[in-house]
């Protein structure tokens, strides 16, 4: 038994054609959705391999990326945006800017030709990681957030918890965790 493919013109007439607007441009019809997938950093290895997850699906969803920092100095690692010596009065948050920067820097080293993080925004916020997070996500629509995980297990991860996991149980879109190759 062979099956005939229809014609255009047969295919025309079954399938009616419906603008979602009267007035709209077919370019605002097609335009693909431009909410960003969020990325949120610490310059950790594993925030780089979230990074590199979250511009891969950006290509292929043609979806901008925003990458977020939370500026924080965490009980587990005081002093983290300790600033040069000659510069002791320095703000967390411009020291924070630099490691951004750098951090930034050294991903377009590892991807020269990637459109997506040429185009990327940055953001920091100062509180605590996991609400930051979810209210960066909310402001910004994101379609999707992308956060690295260090994976810690036992007494580390009950004391200290998990911004991961606390972004996965309250953020209202899907979240994806990374964890970078060891």
């Amino acid at each position: 038994m062979t099956y005939d493919m229809p014609k255009v013109a047969e295919l025309d007439e079954m399938v009616p054609v419906v603008s979602p607007a009267p007035d709209a441009e077919i370019s605002e019809i097609l335009t693909p959705d431009r909410d960003p997938i969020l990325v949120a950093v610490d310059f950790s290895t594993d925030s780089a391999a979230a990074l590199r997850w979250a511009l891969d699906q950006a290509d292929i969803l043609d979806a901008p990326v925003h990458i977020v920092h939370v500026v924080h100095d965490p009980a587990e690692a005081p002093g983290k945006y300790k600033p040069q010596k000659q510069d002791l009065l320095r703000p967390m948050a411009d020291v924070a800017w630099e490691m951004m920067n750098e951090f930034i820097a050294r991903m377009r080293a590892d991807r020269p030709q990637s459109p997506s993080l040429e185009e990327a925004e940055m953001t920091l916020v100062a509180g605590l990681p996991a609400p930051a997070i979810l209210n960066t996500a909310k402001r910004l629509s994101a379609r999707l957030v992308v956060v690295g995980t260090r994976g810690r297990t036992g007494l580390r991860r009950l004391i200290l918890g998990s911004i991961a996991e606390r972004v996965v149980q309250n953020s209202s879109v899907p979240v994806t965790v990374i964890k970078a190759e060891v």
